[in-house]
């Protein structure tokens, strides 16, 4: 159960990565 877990959290995180950086929120670096 906890591997399942595990891959369902790592997808969200990347899925959450992919938004934000769609959004430019890791463009601050570049100002």
């Amino acid at each position: 159960m906890k591997k399942v877990k595990d891959f369902f959290k790592d997808c969200l995180e990347e899925i959450g990565r992919g938004i934000l950086h769609e959004y430019g929120y890791f463009e601050e670096d570049n100002k």
